[in-house]
């Protein structure tokens, strides 16, 4: 739903293509990377954990599971 959201909201502003989504709230930290139109990967870290090697795990995850699709 958030994903969703995220793509319209950028649609209707002319921003472009959503490439990763990130959410942060008290109980955790939400980095989602889009694959293609129809799959995305998640990961969930731990308040306090590194979101810029979440993401760069995740980035590099994405560019993998593109090209085994």
């Amino acid at each position: 739903v958030m994903l969703k959201s995220a793509k319209k909201t950028a649609d209707m502003v002319g921003a472009g293509t959503v490439n990763e989504l990130f959410v942060r709230n008290e109980k955790f930290t939400t980095l989602l990377f889009i694959v293609d139109d129809e799959y995305f990967i998640a990961l969930f870290l731990k308040p306090g954990g590194n979101s810029g090697k979440g993401r760069l795990l995740l980035r590099a995850a994405a560019a993998k599971v593109r090209s085994d699709l």
